[in-house]
């Protein structure tokens, strides 16, 4: 692994971890690694992420983008 390889995998791990704890947001996350939110979210997901916590807060959240 060279000096750039570590450079984006610390930033990326330091991204997920600040997501994880709800202290970064998923599109602030994504903006920060360079990546559309959604590629974000698939790769939060695939690290076992939890997105949503299925609370009437999420719901309300989440339903007043529509």
């Amino acid at each position: 692994m060279n000096s750039r390889e570590l450079a984006d995998r610390v930033q990326r791990d330091a991204a997920m971890a600040l997501f994880r704890e709800g202290r970064l947001s998923s599109g602030l996350a994504a903006q920060w690694l360079g990546m559309p939110r959604v590629h974000f979210l698939l790769m939060a997901m695939a690290a076992g992420a939890e997105l949503l916590e299925d609370t009437e807060e999420d719901f309300r959240r989440e339903t007043a983008l529509l």
